[in-house]
């Protein structure tokens, strides 16, 4: 028997391996911005101790101004070491935290106070090897991701110190790491903190000692965030995303103003055609022609509330079901509709309801055979659909959004080492680190070059310069004195329109094509 849960759980891994590592470094092809961002910046703490802007070792990185949450980035360094600055070595982290929560959820649902726990570990974990969100996310540069995998580790932890109190400071441990994976992961980690000591308070009350040295481990974690509260650097994104200035009028008239936008936020995370009809809004987040989910998952989905819902009782139950809630709250006070990446613990959740369901139905299956037969027929089904949607669509209707003309243009400016390259940036400041990331560009130079002027101020820095200097490129809006001059232009129609290359007299060098064959950029110099 065990022979058989360790070949069928190894079995679901190897999917979720295959399904998040198989062409990594093609699919998505090229990286976006912040991907980017963030392998430079673990190229550079490698190399040289600090981060792209000259800090070294920063409590919330830069990046774009936005401060990112910088656990994803020192973690990268790892993979960095081993394959060098690479589009592989900057997504590893994330693949293997998707496969991680794969095995994660079956631990955590062997907990489950039920004789068939295992074959709901089994299906639940499976749900989550094969589910859009989970494979999509797993292959790009997502901290959210990271965050989710130590947050699941935790909860596991969690529920071994039910048992054995002395988990409990390993699951604080890492609840504490988990704030600096992903800003959303604040707020959740807090409010389930404040659940789990409310609903165990009973049980943590008889083993006082080890709960507060467990709280205190984690507030001591807490102590470089506090430090930086006040900074825009800890609360950039926030004031980036929410709300609250929207509200007008008297306290009253705010106050109805907020609680209506929240509750419209929030329950678009609830609706079924979010879930598995509709794309998420942003291309960078989604699929094309795919939801979060296959839509035919709605029937387990519906059979899983029942099989939940049974098993009410059961405190593992309510700790997952109270996560999925919780983490909906920081998007529902951000202005951007059903953005998945923020609910990742939420959309976990929604994936072990569709697990429970899909127990439920294969119970309803008497014959072995019938039942394995039925879970061929979902795989035969769910992994060419999302292949075909994945692997061959994403490429061409999901290019723009990682910029993979200038990958091109990066290594025409490496060939062409002797010649001044301008690239227009005056709508897209942040391209200048996609060159910085492809060319491999020494962080030491780039520092000197592009660092910030006073480091004391480094998280105070919102706003993003338009000129940067890669090297012999130069990354700012277009000034046509430029084109008085021995350098080579480069930009889109709209920055270099045919007037203006006819007005300055450009001779047309290359032009660089999206994956569908069509012309992005092109590449000019003077004529005179």
């Amino acid at each position: 028997m065990k022979f058989k849960i360790i070949f069928a759980l190894a079995s679901v891994l190897l999917i979720a391996s295959v399904l998040r590592f198989f062409f990594l470094d093609q699919l998505p092809p090229g990286l976006n911005t912040d991907e980017a961002s963030q392998g430079y910046d673990a190229y550079s703490l490698l190399l040289t101790g600090k981060d792209q802007w000259g800090k070294s070792f920063p409590i919330f990185l830069r990046s774009f101004g936005s401060y990112q949450s910088p656990l994803y980035t020192y973690l990268t360094i790892i993979p960095t070491f081993f394959w060098d600055i690479s589009i592989f070595s900057t997504r590893f982290i994330s693949a293997l935290s998707g496969v991680s929560i794969v095995f994660l959820t079956f631990l955590i649902i062997r907990k489950i106070e039920d004789r068939a726990n295992i074959e709901i570990s089994l299906i639940s974990s499976l749900m989550v090897a094969i589910s859009p969100w989970a494979i999509f996310f797993s292959r790009n540069a997502t901290e959210a991701n990271l965050a989710l995998a130590i947050f699941l580790g935790a909860v596991y932890l969690l529920l071994l110190s039910l048992k054995n109190i002395n988990f409990l400071p390993l699951s604080f441990l890492l609840l504490g790491i988990s704030t600096y994976a992903y800003h959303a992961q604040r707020v959740i980690t807090l409010i389930f903190i404040a659940f789990c000591f409310f609903a165990f308070r009973r049980y943590f009350f008889k083993k006082q000692i080890l709960f507060v040295v467990s709280v205190a481990i984690f507030l001591v974690i807490q102590i470089p965030q506090f430090l930086l509260i006040n900074t825009p650097g800890a609360n950039r994104r926030l004031e980036q995303v929410n709300y609250f200035k929207q509200a007008k009028g008297s306290v009253v008239d705010k106050s109805i103003f907020i609680v209506r936008k929240f509750s419209a936020q929030y329950s678009a995370y609830l609706s079924p055609n979010n879930l598995f009809f509709n794309p998420d809004p942003q291309g960078v987040r989604s699929i094309p022609q795919m939801s979060v989910f296959y839509s035919f998952m709605i029937i387990p989905f519906l059979f899983g509330i029942k099989e939940i819902l049974k098993r009410w009782i059961d405190p593992l139950v309510k700790i997952l079901l109270f996560a999925g809630l919780i983490s909906l709250v920081p998007s529902a006070f951000t202005g951007e509709p059903f953005y998945t990446m923020r609910v990742l613990p939420y959309l976990w959740v929604i994936s072990l309801v569709i697990g429970f369901g899909g127990y439920s139905i294969l119970n309803l299956l008497r014959q072995k055979v019938v039942k394995v037969l039925a879970l061929v027929l979902l795989l035969g089904f769910s992994i060419p659909c999302f292949y075909i949607n994945y692997f061959i669509f994403l490429k061409y209707e999901r290019a723009d959004y990682y910029e993979y003309p200038f990958v091109e243009v990066a290594k025409e400016s490496e060939r062409l080492k002797d010649e001044q390259f301008v690239v227009d940036t005056g709508r897209e400041p942040q391209l200048y680190i996609l060159f910085a990331f492809y060319k491999k560009y020494d962080p030491k130079k780039f520092q000197e070059e592009n660092g910030l002027q006073n480091i004391a101020d480094y998280y105070y820095q919102t706003e993003l310069s338009k000129k940067h200097t890669v090297g012999n490129v130069e990354l700012k809006p277009i000034d046509w004195k430029d084109a008085s001059t021995e350098k080579i232009l480069v930009g889109d129609e709209v920055a270099i329109s045919d007037p203006q290359v006819k007005d300055h007299n450009l001779m047309l060098l290359k032009e660089f094509k999206d994956l569908e064959g069509e012309m992005a950029v092109r590449a000019f110099k003077s004529s005179f």
